[in-house]
């Protein structure tokens, strides 16, 4: 049997990909032997908070972990993805408080589920290691413009929500609005880290 493979369809194929790395040859196996999967490709929205759905499995989360900076929108060269590391490493010996930062492209979730996305990539990540409960996951998207600072437990009397909220409208936005990923991401770090120490 044929199957055309649409661009949106090869679009997603590649995003997932970059997800699952070397399980994507079962993933693919998987997809053309689900007939109905198949014929809903067109007309479904298939990637939702975090999970992708066909007509009869799912896979789950998480999206794997790179690095204290897991750019998957690709938004950094590999020089500012070094300095992050650096920084995140450095504050991470300092205080013992784990940050993380992971990019998210449009395709992978819609605006409205961005939130919930992070919330499920930072609780994965949060489960495989009992440490970071004093975690912070820093959740970008250039192509949906959406920010979320996941706070672990531990970290919620230092540095609140709504403090939280603070940093991101007066010091990630106004850099993200000309473009500056780099730049905002480098002061939201630092602003984090004068809450926290």
């Amino acid at each position: 049997m044929e199957i055309a493979i649409h661009l949106g369809t090869l679009r997603l194929c590649l995003n997932i990909a970059k997800v699952y790395g070397d399980s994507i040859s079962a993933i693919v196996d998987s997809m053309a032997r689900d007939t109905l999967f198949v014929k809903r490709m067109d007309s479904a929205y298939l990637w939702n908070s975090g999970e992708f759905i066909s007509s009869t499995y799912r896979i789950e989360m998480p999206i794997k972990y790179v690095n204290c900076t897991s750019d998957y929108e690709q938004i950094f060269s590999k020089e500012q993805i070094s300095e992050l590391n650096r920084i995140l490493s450095n504050f991470k010996r300092e205080t013992s408080v784990d940050i993380a930062i992971v990019t998210i492209d449009s395709s992978f979730t819609t605006k409205s589920n961005f939130d919930d996305i992070i919330a499920t990539i930072h609780h994965n990540w949060t489960t495989k290691d009992e440490n970071k409960s004093n975690g912070i996951l820093i959740g970008l998207s250039k192509g949906l413009r959406s920010v979320r600072i996941d706070n672990g437990q531990g970290i919620s009397e230092k540095l609140s929500n709504k403090r939280t909220k603070e940093i991101i409208d007066r010091v990630f936005i106004p850099q993200f609005r000309q473009g500056n990923f780099f730049e905002g991401t480098k002061n939201g770090l630092s602003a984090i880290r004068q809450e926290l120490h």
